[in-house]
């Protein structure tokens, strides 16, 4: 019965390593790699430079108006833009509901297109679309990641990180917000292509 059970486990292990690199290489398991990756240098790299122009404005030495904005952490400024842009995500996802098939910006306008270009079109505008909605994946990585680097500094004894944490989760939070209206966006945009038959 082991001998059996060994035999059966060692035939599954060439298809999990497959379905393992299939997932690793797919479109949502690179977006999750390079999003870490950056995530983690990002969140490194922000406390570090904090923690040196804080060092710099308790010893009395001035701050230019980004290394202010570094040594605070996660400063207030920070959110309007990306509340605005929530707001415009879920603006756009709320038009999607009832849109028809439509000529992209590449397209020229003297003539009506024929069905072939308006799909090669709208393929274009779907590429741009996907690009952006990984980068916006990436940055909510970033932003949540950031926030449990905090959160664990804060923890081990980091004066620093505990007193920026309430900002950390506020720019958590908004960044988490925007990437899932975002998505939702995303989501209904591809359903309608879909639809449409573009793919």
């Amino acid at each position: 019965m082991a001998g059996l059970r060994a035999r059966w486990t060692a035939s599954r292990i060439p298809d999990a390593k497959a379905h393992l690199w299939q997932l690793v290489s797919s479109r949502l398991g690179l977006t999750v790699i390079v999003a870490l990756a950056l995530a983690m240098a990002v969140s490194w790299s922000s406390f570090l430079l904090q923690t040196h122009y804080q060092a710099v404005f308790a010893a009395g030495g001035r701050l230019s108006g980004w290394q202010e904005f570094l040594r605070l952490g996660a400063p207030w400024q920070a959110l309007p833009p990306v509340l605005a842009a929530t707001l415009l995500a879920a603006l756009g996802w709320l038009r999607l509901r009832s849109v028809a098939p439509e000529p992209s910006w590449s397209v020229a306008s003297e003539r009506p297109p024929s069905a072939s270009r308006l799909r090669a079109g709208l393929r274009r505008e779907r590429s741009v679309v996907l690009a952006a909605s990984d980068l916006t994946r990436v940055l909510g990585a970033v932003a949540v990641v950031r926030l449990c680097l905090y959160a664990g500094l804060g923890l081990r004894g980091s004066q620093l990180a505990s007193s920026t944490l309430p900002g950390v989760l506020a720019e958590a939070a908004a960044w988490t917000l925007f990437a899932a209206v975002a998505e939702a966006w995303r989501r209904r945009y591809l359903g309608l292509l879909e639809s449409w038959g573009v793919g």
